[in-house]
């Protein structure tokens, strides 16, 4: 079999990367193996092997797909309706297991990992990222010590909080 083009072997590993970000989404990070993430790709493990040095290195990477495309989805919501409010509305609906939030799907694994390690401090700057968004929308400097009116934290948080509990138990009334 021949070599694969630099443009085919960049869209093979945009495509194990998407679709290593849904089935985490899905299924959780830590039920999620190459194998899976390959055969669902339609590519072969060791195909792999050619496109990261590592799975540190791949599960990294999806991480950051992940966390980007949140941002696209809060980013599609805030200029629709340029409302915390309607981000949050946004946040807390019901929807497919694809579409978990990351900070959520990816929580567990990030802090099971050493400090040092890659998918920690990509998760530690796709929070961030999310959460100066969510500032943004809600109108705040989120690098402001001490905010005037309420704390953002406090209503990301609550969001956040909402979020890993309904995912926990279910909806609740």
């Amino acid at each position: 079999m021949g070599r694969v083009s630099q443009a085919r072997a960049a869209e093979n590993r945009e495509r194990v990367v998407a679709t290593a970000s849904r089935l985490f989404r899905e299924r959780g990070v830590e039920n999620v193996s190459i194998a899976d993430v390959m055969a669902e790709a339609v590519l072969t493990v060791g195909a792999f092997y050619k496109q990261f040095e590592s799975k540190e290195a791949h599960r990294s990477e999806a991480f950051a797909y992940t966390f980007d495309d949140a941002a696209r989805s809060w980013s599609t919501v805030v200029a629709r309706t340029p409302s915390v409010y309607a981000l949050a509305e946004h946040y807390l609906s019901s929807r497919p297991a694809r579409y978990t939030c990351p900070i959520l799907a990816i929580a567990a694994p990030a802090s099971h990992s050493v400090p040092e390690a890659e998918p920690r401090a990509t998760y530690a700057q796709g929070v961030e990222s999310l959460y100066a968004q969510f500032c943004e929308a809600a109108g705040v400097n989120h690098d402001d010590a001490e905010p005037s009116g309420e704390d953002p934290r406090v209503t990301f948080a609550a969001m956040i909080g909402a979020a890993l509990l309904e995912k926990a138990v279910g909806p609740t009334e």
